[in-house]
């Protein structure tokens, strides 16, 4: 459903499960995070409840479409507009017709899981080099 961990800083089961059966005494750090994670387990659950009731089919092909039909959808959920925009991230999908997105400076936001870098040697010819893979 939500990927890149977009609420695992909220409550993560596997974290949480991990602390909780740590043959080891846990660190007061460890104590201080497992707390947390305890605290913040209802308003996770109430929002994975809230974006499961609105599942739907319609695309948005920008943040500027997509963002206040979120925070619509977690308003009884969650008023946290920094995570708001965590969840998104983790909803988005890499779509080629969608509007190109900039950052705050103009620049061309790329897709980090479908970017690709060839390290090709100084001297070596650029066309030799594509050629050969």
């Amino acid at each position: 459903m939500i990927s890149k961990g977009a609420l695992g800083s909220l409550y993560d089961e596997g974290k949480v499960n991990e602390l909780e059966n740590s043959e080891e005494e846990l660190s007061g750090k460890d104590i201080k995070k497992l707390e947390n994670y305890q605290n913040n387990k209802p308003v996770f659950d109430a929002i994975v409840a809230a974006l499961e009731s609105a599942v739907s089919e319609e695309v948005y092909l920008s943040p500027e479409a997509f963002l206040p039909v979120l925070t619509k959808v977690l308003a009884a959920a969650s008023e946290d507009e920094e995570q708001n925009e965590k969840i998104a991230g983790g909803l988005y999908v890499m779509d080629k017709a969608a509007e190109i997105q900039r950052d705050k400076k103009g620049n061309i936001i790329y897709d980090k899981e479908s970017k690709d870098t060839e390290i090709v040697k100084y001297k070596e010819d650029i066309d030799t080099y594509m050629a050969r893979e």
